[in-house]
C-alpha cells in the first residue's frame, strides 16, 4: 500500500470532521506519479468522506481512457491514508 496525508476539514452541515476530497485526490495522484512518471492522472474521490481511522473508502484513478479503483484506508485520526490500485474487476 502507498502512505500520504491529507488533512481534514470541518462540516458544518452535520459537525462531524470530513477528510478534504481535493487534498486525498492529490496525494493519491501525486504518488501514482512518483511511481510511473508524471502523466495525464485524474483521481475521484467522496466528497463526504468522515475522518475516522480505519475508515474505508474508494477513489476513481483514470488515465487515457483506462480507470482502475483505488482502495483507501485511513491511519489515524489525523488523516494519515494508506492507499492501492485495484485491477478493475471484469
Amino acid at each position: 500500500m502507498r502512505h500520504g496525508t491529507a488533512r481534514g476539514r470541518l462540516s458544518l452541515a452535520c459537525g462531524t470532521e470530513t477528510l478534504d476530497p481535493n487534498r486525498v485526490e492529490r496525494v493519491i495522484k501525486e504518488g501514482i506519479e512518483k511511481q510511473s512518471g508524471p502523466g495525464t492522472i485524474e483521481v475521484e474521490c467522496p466528497d463526504d468522506i468522515e475522518k475516522r481511522p480505519g475508515m474505508r473508502f474508494t477513489c476513481t484513478a483514470r488515465t487515457k481512457g483506462a480507470e482502475a479503483p483505488v482502495e483507501v484506508v485511513q491511519g489515524n485520526d489525523e488523516g494519515n491514508i494508506r492507499w492501492e490500485i485495484r485491477p478493475k474487476s471484469s
